[in-house]
C-alpha cells in the first residue's frame, strides 16, 4: 500500500467481510507481529504480568474499566479518519472484552 486511500479501500474491504472472515484475517495479521521467542514466551509473560500488577500497586498508571477502553478506541478509530483530529491517542494496554488484569486496563 502506498496510499492512505489504498489503506482507506482496503480498509472498506475487510470492513465489509462477514464476521468469520474477518476473525481469520485478525488472526493471521496477529500472526505475522514479531512474537516473542517461543522458548521463552511463558516466562516473558508471567514476568509481564508482575511488572503490570505492580504498576498498578504502587500507582504509576491510571487504572479504567474495559468498557472505557473500548469507548475510547472506538473513538479514536473515528477520529482518525476526520482531518480535524490533531489529538494524539493514549497508550493504552492489551485488554480484553472485560479488560485487562482485574477488569482494568492501564493508560
Amino acid at each position: 500500500m502506498s496510499t492512505s486511500t489504498d489503506l482507506e479501500q482496503l480498509t472498506a474491504q475487510v470492513l465489509a467481510l462477514p464476521e468469520a472472515s474477518r476473525a481469520q484475517l485478525i488472526t493471521a495479521l496477529i500472526d505475522s507481529l514479531p512474537h516473542p521467542p517461543d522458548d521463552h514466551s511463558e516466562v516473558w509473560r508471567a514476568e509481564e504480568a508482575e511488572r503490570r500488577c505492580q504498576e498498578i500497586a504502587d500507582g504509576s498508571v491510571e487504572c479504567i474499566p474495559g468498557e472505557e477502553v473500548f469507548r475510547r478506541a472506538r473513538e479514536h478509530l473515528r477520529s482518525i479518519h476526520s482531518p480535524v483530529s490533531t489529538e494524539l491517542p493514549r497508550r493504552v494496554g492489551n485488554a480484553d472484552e472485560e479488560g485487562a488484569i482485574g477488569g482494568t486496563a492501564t493508560v
